[in-house]
């Protein structure tokens, strides 16, 4: 590791306190050791307050309280602030007070491990020419059994393009010269390093209905398709028309395995009945098998792969399978895969 680089965690916790100790603490752990500065931001956002929804931040404050934070912001009552705010304010410290060379940003409720901090930072360290880089995560969804997989922006460097100006929408970064992250080089994360449990949006949990009311006040178009998800009678489900009036390609809904081989990557164009498979490593003899629920093999795909080099097969599916890949015979990936069947009404 390289001594002089400074690394600021940029977090964001409101009203998740079931998840913060497995959040917190593998970040605590390694603190000192890896120069790491840490701002939070913790407080109800203004939106959620116009909307009427009680501050629920109690617990979630108390177990913040007990860790020691560099930086803390908290905000209550009348001092509300909206969403990106609250980040610069914490990003402000981090670049400008603490001087970091990168911020990283995590949510209260996404749990990393520390081998999984270690190697990241490694990574970086390994591929510093990207002025940000790409993290994958384990997005669980209606419960803990199922997840997508989901990416997003998470850590910057802070002195490319003039440096850093602010977030200007969610983890979205404007830099000083006028450009914006997405004008800039990027690298992935590489799943098999970096793959993070995200508690995103669980039926049993009070964040998600809200969350879904928040959203349509940050999104634009019909008031009805601005948020992926509906709740009905505090279920939570897929919006069925926010895939099929943007033209959104259906989610695939990954059903928790231990056997998991997260150098891959698995999707499947619902319209086009395409199903399309690609590895962060390029791999020989690899096949690609799927079962129906009653144990019967309706899919058998043999080929090699290069890296990232995505590569599609015409199948049909819609309903529940078994989906299992082998690498040089060696069964490495078998979980249940969810097609559309049991999307909007789980």
């Amino acid at each position: 590791m390289n001594k002089s680089l400074k690394i600021g965690v940029l977090f964001t916790a409101y009203n998740c306190s079931r998840y913060l100790k497995l959040c917190f603490d593998p970040w605590f752990n390694l603190k000192e050791k890896y120069n790491l500065k840490f701002a939070i931001n913790s407080g109800m956002f203004k939106a959620y307050k116009d909307l009427g929804f009680p501050d629920r931040n109690d617990e979630t404050l108390d177990i913040i309280y007990k860790y020691k934070f560099d930086f803390l912001i908290n905000t209550r009552d009348s001092l509300l602030l909206d969403e990106d705010s609250s980040r610069n304010n914490c990003l402000n410290y981090l670049k400008d007070i603490q001087g970091c060379d990168l911020i990283w940003l995590v949510d209260g409720d996404e749990n990393y491990d520390e081998k999984q901090i270690i190697k990241t930072i490694d990574f970086i360290q390994s591929n510093p020419r990207a002025d940000w880089y790409t993290v994958f995560f384990r997005n669980f969804t209606f419960t803990k059994k199922f997840y997508l997989d989901f990416s997003r922006p998470n850590i910057y460097w802070t002195d490319r393009n003039g440096g850093i100006e602010k977030f200007y929408f969610d983890c979205n970064v404007l830099y000083k010269d006028g450009t914006t992250y997405n004008q800039k080089q990027n690298t992935n994360i590489p799943k098999s390093i970096l793959f993070v449990d995200h508690y995103a949006w669980l039926t049993d949990d009070t964040r998600s209905k809200e969350k879904i009311d928040y959203q349509k006040t940050r999104h634009s178009g019909d008031v009805d398709i601005r948020c992926s998800y509906i709740s009905d009678n505090n279920i939570l489900y897929f919006n069925k028309n926010f895939y099929d009036i943007r033209n959104i390609n259906y989610p695939l809904l990954h059903e928790y395995s231990t056997i998991l081989d997260n150098r891959f990557f698995i999707d499947y164009i619902y319209k086009d009945t395409k199903l399309i498979i690609y590895s962060e490593e390029a791999l020989t003899n690899v096949t690609v098998k799927i079962f129906d629920l009653a144990g019967d093999l309706i899919f058998n795909w043999v080929l090699d792969v290069g890296m990232y080099y995505k590569y599609w097969h015409s199948v049909n599916l819609n309903g529940s399978y078994l989906f299992q890949i082998y690498v040089a015979d060696k069964l490495t990936h078998s979980e249940n895969i969810h097609v559309c069947a049991k999307m909007f009404k789980f």
